[in-house]
């Protein structure tokens, strides 16, 4: 079996130290690295020199014999040098004195990476907003205007509603609401929205008995059949969600938030490739201006592990709106998948500048800075992360942070 030389993919031209570290301090609280050996060995490989990448790497482990980074490296070239028992005896020694560095620096394969990162990718996929959900109202409205389902006055004031709702003032919309239902009690509309009102200050009940009025008024009213499911979804009835989301899409093919809140369904019960799918037919429909679509199926395909797509449509993301930290720290997981360790460091500095408390995207630049070679970093970032609450990096400190 052939095995793979990972090290060559993080092996990049990156500035060593930071500025914003004392590299004199940091030197006296976590040693000194050797890095010359490590670096000359990374240069024989990568010009085929074996041999004088292995004695780079034995000078690494002579001159620092316990460091896990320098051990795995040559267990890896030994393995490829046919020495076996040797390889294995060197893997054996890293394991106990860090646990986690074979995952980190690739020995066990390049998506082992994932275990020893933050990276919770669901966490990052987004819902769609109440003023993205009101948006479709407005053409909604001006069918049912043209087909006689609502007159001028009724229009009027459904128009006032959905202005309160966009500026959040839900009280004043049930009030205004309640108004157009004393004065049209046949106004699908008028249920609909106050029952999606209500289901915004999770009053479920009542919200579906709103809803359910609007569609005995106007069956064929497929907003309504979504905000049916979109409740149903909320409180865990995920079988009878999709049931609405079938019904109000069968009735319009073109409701995307329909397709949107079905592909998340979808996502959540394991059919990624289905939830890819839905979103492929939203961004076809849509397109550039459905940012949570490609937000959402960049996050469902690193997942499935198609990261080449994963990565293609969260840089769209950000080039269109760079104000999500959770993006940033996302596609620099990918990068480093990639093993692309320098953009890494770079997404994940992003992301802090845009939260300062982002104690996951320190834990992941930290660890990447230790891909880099630059220990005073990693170790300064796993020290940050740790302060702000993030119990892992207390743990790899442990490890990563002693020689």
């Amino acid at each position: 079996m052939l095995f793979l030389f990972p090290f060559g993919l993080i092996a990049q031209n990156a500035p060593m130290g930071n500025p914003w570290i004392d590299w004199n301090y940091t030197n006296k609280m976590y040693s000194r690295d050797n890095l010359r050996f490590l670096r000359e060995a990374e240069v024989y490989e990568k010009n085929f020199d074996l041999e004088g990448a292995f004695f780079s790497l034995e000078n690494a482990v002579a001159q620092n014999p316990n460091s896990a980074d320098a051990l795995l490296r040559r267990a890896v070239l030994k393995k490829k040098m046919g020495m076996v028992t040797e390889a294995a005896e060197d893997m054996q020694r890293a394991n106990i004195l860090n646990p986690y560095a074979a995952d980190l620096y690739g020995y066990n394969g390049q998506h082992a990476i994932l275990n020893v990162i933050a990276n919770q990718p669901s966490e990052a996929m987004q819902g769609l907003t109440m003023a993205r959900k009101v948006n479709y109202y407005y053409q909604t409205m001006d069918a049912q205007y043209m087909d006689d389902h609502i007159n001028k006055e009724e229009m009027s004031l459904l128009e006032n509603v959905i202005t309160e709702i966009e500026d959040d003032n839900m009280t004043t919309a049930l009030l205004i609401l309640e108004q157009v239902i004393q004065m049209h009690p046949n106004s699908a509309v008028a249920y609909d929205l106050k029952g999606m009102v209500l289901a915004h200050e999770e009053k479920y009940e009542e919200a579906i008995a709103a809803i359910s009025q609007a569609v005995v008024l106007q069956p064929e009213f497929a907003i309504a059949w979504y905000n049916l499911g979109h409740i149903e979804q909320k409180i865990g009835h995920a079988d009878q969600a999709k049931v609405y989301y079938d019904r109000a899409i069968s009735l319009q093919n073109d409701l995307t938030k329909a397709r949107f809140d079905r592909a998340l369904l979808l996502k959540a019960n394991g059919q990624r490739e289905a939830a890819i799918k839905e979103y492929d037919e939203i961004i076809e429909m849509r397109g550039g201006d459905y940012l949570e679509a490609y937000l959402n199926r960049g996050l469902t395909r690193k997942m499935t592990g198609d990261f080449s797509g994963a990565l293609e449509d969260l840089t769209r993301v950000i080039r269109l709106d760079p104000t999500n930290p959770e993006v940033y720290k996302n596609r620099a997981n990918l990068y480093l998948l990639y093993g692309y360790a320098v953009q890494a460091v770079h997404d994940y500095t992003n992301a802090i500048d845009l939260d300062a408390e982002y104690a996951e995207a320190y834990f992941n630049r930290g660890l990447a800075q230790f891909l880099l070679h630059d220990k005073a970093s990693g170790c300064y970032d796993l020290d940050k992360a740790a302060t702000l609450g993030y119990e892992r990096a207390v743990e790899k400190q442990k490890y990563f942070c002693v020689e």
